[in-house]
């Protein structure tokens, strides 16, 4: 029998081992936290490091460049 390897970027290995390990609400609240950021007091910096982390629970966003930029946008201050 012959060996057949796959290769996959790490991007799309820890996708998938967090969509088959992490329960759902993990899931459900990411994206309510998502929704909900705001910069309010944090330093641009640290608000475009938490949108960077929580993003990646909300595929639907982070896959439309469009939409992800209205959302950081929309979640700076005023």
């Amino acid at each position: 029998m012959r060996e057949t390897r796959v290769l996959v970027s790490w991007e799309s290995f820890c996708a998938a081992f967090r969509q088959e390990y992490t329960p759902e609400s993990y899931f459900n609240n990411q994206d309510r936290e998502f929704d909900n950021l705001k910069q309010g007091n944090l330093k641009v910096a640290k608000y475009a490091r938490q949108f960077s982390s929580l993003q990646t629970y909300v595929p639907h966003v982070a896959s439309q460049e469009r939409t992800k930029r209205n959302k950081f946008i929309k979640g700076l201050r005023s």
